[in-house]
Formats: C-alpha cells, structure tokens, sequence
C-alpha cells in the first residue's frame, strides 16, 4: 500500500457567537472568536508542513447560521490555500451546518468535495489507493443510523468513513444525532473512520481507529485540553 499522510479535524464552529463573553468583554470576546480562526491557520500549515495528501472535516465547520460572510469568505480562502498546495478536502456537514443557509451559496475551490444529503457516496483516491465514504447532515435533527447507510468497503485500499455523530456512550452534553455503536462501526470493515460532534478528543478503537478529534478551540468552561 503506498504511504500517505492525511489530517482529520472537526467540530470547527467558527462563527460562534460567544453571546455571554460579549456581554462581559467585547474585546477578550474578539480574542476568542478570532482564535477560533486562528486554529484553522494553524491547521492549515499543519496539513502543508507535513505534506499531507488530503484533509477530512466531520462535520460542524460553522455554528449555524452565519451572522455575515465573513467566517464564509475565510474558510473559502484557507481551502483555497490548500488547493495551491495540492492538498484536497473532503467534508461532510454537521447539524450546525445544515442550518446554515449560507453554507450552498460558497463556492469552493476545486480541491474540495462536499459529500452530499442525499446518500452516502464514496470518492476514490486511486494513485494512493484510498476510499473516502461520507454522507452530509440533510437537517439538524438527524435521528437516523447514518452509518448504517453507507457502502461497503472497497477492496484492497484503505477506506476512510467521514461521520458526524453521537457515538453511543459519547454524547456527553451533544445531542444524540445520526446515532451509532463503535461495535458496528468496526465490523463494517473500513481502516479509519473521522468522526464528528463530541467535542472531546478520543480514540474509541484503535483496530480499526475509530477517532473523535476533539474541537480546535475550546467554546465553553467545558471544553478544555489538546
């Protein structure tokens, strides 16, 4: 199998209003809002520092609807940023995104694909023999077993399913969209699955890994650590 390098991330929200900090501190309110944006920066270079192949985002790259364009306009140009490196991404949309009505108006670079609402669908990376499987939020309430819909594995590459959930047993204080087991998760039989919408980093298994990434910047008193 040839060697490649990919980074997964997710739960960005990166037009979080912050309500109750600007209430307290317009400025330290800022601080944290641009931090937010400053993550992605960071991972951004990550990804081109360490010569990364592609990108995967699961889910909840905005905070719902969009107050202006300006989280828009700034996620667009970094995607972008990764285009003139050669990097792809492939996102699904979580349940903050899919009350975004704004979210289909962006227009994204070429290196970028957006599973669809539809049905789960499957991208092919053949010169590093690698499949991609992802299904976007079609609503924010989501009630379905959405792994449950996606395909089979393709033989002999690395397969990579891209999910937005509530893990059973890892909700926490996350609503219990698109709900699923690691147990079915593991016997359907991909390498890797990208998860989304629990905000704490986790590995729930690691043959195949089942990861949670955690947020890139901590948005309550509750989300705190790498």
């Amino acid at each position: 199998m040839t060697r490649f390098k990919f980074l997964h991330a997710a739960d960005l929200h990166l037009d979080s209003p912050l309500l109750g900090l600007a209430s307290k501190s317009p400025e330290f309110a800022q601080r944290v809002e641009d931090a937010s944006r400053q993550a992605f920066d960071n991972l951004v270079d990550l990804a081109i520092t360490e010569d990364c192949q592609f990108v995967v985002l699961a889910g909840d790259v905005f905070d719902g609807e969009l107050r202006n364009m300006r989280a828009g306009l700034f996620f667009v140009d970094r995607l972008q940023k990764l285009a003139a490196a050669g990097i792809k991404v492939f996102m699904v949309l979580g349940n903050h995104d899919a009350e975004n009505r704004f979210v289909s108006k962006l227009r994204f670079s070429d290196n970028v694909h957006v599973f669809s609402t539809r049905k789960a669908e499957t991208c092919r990376l053949e010169d590093i023999a690698v499949a991609i499987h992802g299904r976007s939020f079609p609503q924010r309430e989501v009630s379905e077993n959405l792994a449950q819909t996606y395909p089979a594995p393709v033989p002999n590459v690395f397969n990579i399913g891209v999910l937005h959930t509530a893990c059973i047993g890892r909700e926490g204080y996350h609503a219990a969209y698109a709900p699923c087991s690691v147990e079915q998760l593991a016997n359907h039989g991909y390498s890797y699955w990208a998860l989304g919408h629990v905000h704490a980093r986790a590995v729930l298994s690691e043959d195949p890994h089942i990861v949670y990434p955690g947020n890139l910047q901590g948005r309550t008193p509750r989300e705190t650590g790498a």
